[in-house]
């Protein structure tokens, strides 16, 4: 089983592929993870680091089936955030998936501070966690 953080095009994962295919294929799905607002935000360096730091905190949880789930969040202009602004906005329904996503976020708390050229005092964050088999 493979975790993957978005899909920009559908694959299926086999057990056969090497360690080095997993690591590409869960690289290239965690390209265009997530959308940002406003949309004038145009900071790809900015939403790279997002990516990376979600991805590194992430735990599928055991046992883990076909699932998926957004999750909006904030990034104020210091790069924290309030856990009573994270939502699931679109979800396959499983609970533990979306409980294992929050907590994702909420354990990536702090990011980097948003840009000093931005002069927007926070963003909202969506971001796509997708489960296949």
């Amino acid at each position: 089983m493979l975790f993957l953080i978005s899909l920009t095009i559908t694959v299926s994962i086999k057990d056969y592929y090497s360690g080095r295919e997993k690591a590409v294929l869960k690289r290239a799905a965690a390209e265009g993870a997530l959308r940002v607002e406003p949309e004038e935000f145009r900071y790809p360096q900015y939403t790279d680091e997002i990516k990376r730091l979600i991805f590194k905190k992430w735990e599928v949880p055991e046992n883990q089936q076909m699932a998926g789930a957004v999750v909006v969040f904030e990034i104020n202009r210091d790069g924290t955030g309030s856990k009573d602004k994270i939502a699931i906005t679109d979800s396959t329904g499983d609970k533990n998936f979306n409980s294992a996503a929050i907590m994702t976020v909420l354990n990536s708390y702090p990011f980097q501070p948003l840009p000093k050229e931005f002069k927007g005092e926070s963003i909202k964050v969506y971001f796509e966690f997708t489960q296949i088999d």
